[in-house]
Parts: C-alpha cells; structure tokens; sequence
C-alpha cells in the first residue's frame, strides 16, 4: 500500500521509501526510543516541496507464496504509483 506522510501543494518531487524483507512500512523509519519516523518529522523540513511516500507490503518471508512474489510486489507498486501520477493530471 502505498501512504503518503504529509500534505504538499507544489510538488516538485517525490520521495518513495520502500522497506526490505521483514521490514514495515511505518516501524522501519521510525526511531525505537524517540518514535520519531524521519520520512513525516525530518524529511518534509529538507525537502518543502517533496511529495514523501512509503510503500508497505507483506514482508515477512512466510507471506511469500506464488500469488506475492518480489515481481509481483514491484509490479503492484508500479500500478499504484503510475494510478497517483494520473490522478494528478
């Protein structure tokens, strides 16, 4: 699934974060001890005019059948990110 973490009206450019294997779309940015996720608290503050998303899917190795697999996984990002961009148009 593809989220975005803020809210930017002039978009210049984007930002997508894709976590690895046994990764979370959310946990992996995010620091244990502050909970500080650098991708919604840090990043927007560099990059004003950066559309930042990250990209969650089912990472755990046991999640990976014939129906998920890492093409399958890249071709759904693909989709939702080419469905965004004409959203936009």
């Amino acid at each position: 699934m593809l989220t975005t973490t803020g809210l930017v009206t002039d978009i210049l450019d984007s930002v997508v974060a894709v976590h690895g294997l046994n990764g979370h779309a959310f946990d992996t940015w995010t620091h244990k001890r502050t909970g500080v996720m650098w991708l919604k608290d840090l990043l927007p503050k560099e990059l004003p005019n950066a559309r930042i998303m990250t990209y969650g899917y089912r990472a755990r190795f046991g999640d990976f059948t014939a129906h998920q697999d890492i093409r399958t996984i890249a071709e759904n990002l693909l989709q939702q990110l080419s469905g965004l961009r004409q959203d936009k148009v």
